[in-house]
C-alpha cells in the first residue's frame, strides 16, 4: 500500500506541474519567468478535475484523502500516512518514515525527483 501511495503522490506532483507550466512544459525554455506560469491549483479536487492525460487518485488505498497544501508561490506539499518506513537508496527523495510524512515540491525545479 505504501508503494501505491508514493505512486499516487508522484502522479499528483506531475499533474500539478502540468497545470502550472502547461502540458507542453518540456518544450518551453527554462527557467521561465514566474509571470509566465499558472498559479498552483488550490485543491486536490482541482488537480484531479483538470488533469486529462492521467488518472489522479486523491485518496490512498485505504480511502483516506491525501493532504495537499500550498506552502508559497512556488512550493507545494502532498502528505500521506505510511505504514512502514522506506529507505531506498536509489531514489532518496521518496524515502519516508512510518506515519505521516509530507513531500515538498518546488515548481521552480520543474523536474520530479
Amino acid at each position: 500500500m505504501d508503494a501505491q501511495r508514493v505512486s499516487d503522490i508522484r502522479i499528483i506532483a506531475d499533474a500539478t506541474l502540468s497545470i502550472v507550466y502547461g502540458n507542453d512544459r518540456w518544450s518551453k525554455p527554462f527557467p521561465m519567468p514566474v509571470s509566465s506560469v499558472n498559479p498552483l491549483p488550490g485543491t486536490l479536487e482541482e488537480i484531479a478535475t483538470v488533469t486529462v492525460n492521467q488518472r489522479v487518485s486523491i485518496t490512498d488505498p485505504e480511502g483516506i484523502t491525501y493532504k495537499y497544501r500550498i506552502d508559497d508561490r512556488t512550493h507545494f506539499s502532498v502528505c500521506s500516512t505510511f505504514n512502514f518506513e522506506d529507505k531506498e537508496q536509489y531514489a532518496p527523495f521518496w524515502n519516508h518514515p512510518a506515519g505521516e510524512h509530507c513531500f515538498v515540491f518546488d515548481t521552480g525545479e520543474m523536474n520530479l525527483p
